[in-house]
């Protein structure tokens, strides 16, 4: 089982202490880095997936269109 289906934790919460609390049981899941990927790929905007806070961390998804290169 993963930590965050066995606590009573708000994993969606903006509260920066229990954000804290939901990152640092992340860091115990085998499951972390999966769940990170998929919920980029999702493009999921808030929440705590894989140890990511991305309710802060916005500049970790693309947005928009791709940058030119020359």
């Amino acid at each position: 089982m993963t930590p965050c289906t066995t606590t009573d934790l708000d994993w969606h919460s903006t509260d920066p202490d229990e954000a804290a609390a939901c990152i640092a049981l992340c860091a115990t899941c085998p499951e972390r880095a999966p769940c990170a990927a998929d919920a980029l790929a999702r493009r999921e905007e808030h929440g705590i997936w894989g140890g990511l806070d991305l309710n802060r961390h916005q500049s970790i998804r693309p947005r928009g269109r791709p940058r030119r290169t020359a």
